[in-house]
């Protein structure tokens, strides 16, 4: 049998009545959209709400952007435009600093972290724009890893803030640390390691 169509709508100043199976029409569509765009953003954007932690780019190529997050690392060749996932090596996804050789942009590292305790945190290197990640964490013993800076005049010396060890210097690429704290009154919590002027104290 005919069903009667259903309208909704009243009274003056309202807006035009409409038949309610247009509006749920309507709705449909619109969440639709949302679903379509909500899915286009994972695709492109890496994972949803990804807490970012650090930003690197590089120097020779401005459009290419590293991010580190609580995922990992994600690279985008097209200024952010869209993003992928480039993780392989690293045995800790929680980054906390990316710094990049200026000298050789395809060289980064990462620092990283773990909120559940295990093991496989520290520095990590990769020498192919982040295709790849090898661990470099001979010497370090100070916890987790928070914060990178690298030399611009010497980009082969760098320094690593730990989360109870202090400062450590590497002067080979992160082959090799040693702890520098001479003068730190605290080795905990190590947040930032350099000055504005490019320069480094301990």
């Amino acid at each position: 049998p005919h069903r009667p169509e259903q309208w909704l709508g009243a009274g003056p100043g309202d807006r035009p009545r409409q038949p309610l199976h247009a509006l749920r029409g309507h709705w449909r569509r619109r969440l639709q959209e949302q679903q379509w765009r909500r899915q286009l953003e994972r695709q492109e954007h890496g994972p949803d709400s990804p807490n970012v932690r650090a930003l690197a780019i590089d120097p020779a190529t401005p459009s290419t952007l590293y991010a580190g997050t609580n995922g990992g690392i994600f690279k985008s060749n097209d200024g952010g435009g869209s993003w992928s996932v480039m993780n392989g090596g690293l045995t800790s996804l929680e980054v906390a600093a990316l710094v990049i050789d200026p000298a050789t942009p395809s060289t980064l590292y990462a620092a990283t972290f773990s909120y559940a305790g295990t093991f496989g945190f520290g520095v990590f290197k990769s020498s192919n724009g982040g295709s790849s990640w090898s661990a470099i964490n001979t010497g370090l013993t100070g916890g987790f890893v928070l914060a990178l800076a690298i030399d611009p005049a010497t980009p082969s010396t760098l320094y690593a803030g730990s989360s109870y060890g202090g400062v450590f210097k590497s002067s080979n690429g992160g082959s090799g640390w040693s702890a520098v704290n001479h003068g730190l009154t605290s080795g905990e919590g190590i947040l930032q390691v350099g000055d504005h002027s490019g320069g480094f104290s301990a």
